[in-house]
């Protein structure tokens, strides 16, 4: 099987289901299903502790995890040293494109702080950045599928 994705509808995918409720993991491992050979609800619940930088601990971005996991799905056939190649190639283009792969310093949110995150969440800050991370990673699955 080849290898592709299509970028326009596996990104509407991955924003239709964070826009759903699903988080930014979810949202990229499950919008990768057909590549992956995984079911969207088995991907949603492998991945539902990644969202918000690990259980919300402002690590690494749940988009970024999502894309990592996709990639050891897509290409099982790869040593782990190569998956570690393609996996640094992935977050070094999301860093160059977003400056992070840091949840808290992409969102700019300590999850810790119950009234930071409350905040946030009132004034919909993960709704308006959150996308713009996830639709990244799909890009950016698609441009190393495409490539490799």
């Amino acid at each position: 099987m080849e290898n592709t994705i299509d970028e326009i509808d596996e990104k509407e995918k991955a924003l239709k289901a964070f826009r759903e409720g699903a988080n930014c993991c979810q949202s990229v491992l499950s919008s990768c299903s057909e590549l992956t050979g995984i079911d969207p609800l088995k991907s949603r619940a492998v991945a539902a502790a990644f969202g918000g930088g690990i259980c919300h601990w402002g690590q690494t971005c749940g988009a970024v995890n999502g894309g990592l996991m996709a990639l050891g799905l897509i290409y099982p056939e790869l040593s782990k040293d190569e998956i570690y190649e393609l996996g640094n190639k992935f977050a070094a283009n999301f860093v160059t494109r977003n400056g992070s792969t840091q949840c808290k310093g992409l969102i700019g949110v300590d999850f810790s702080d119950a009234e930071q995150y409350a905040k946030a969440k009132s004034d919909n800050v993960f709704q308006l950045r959150c996308g713009k991370y996830i639709g990244d990673a799909v890009d950016i699955l698609k441009e190393m599928i495409d490539n490799k």
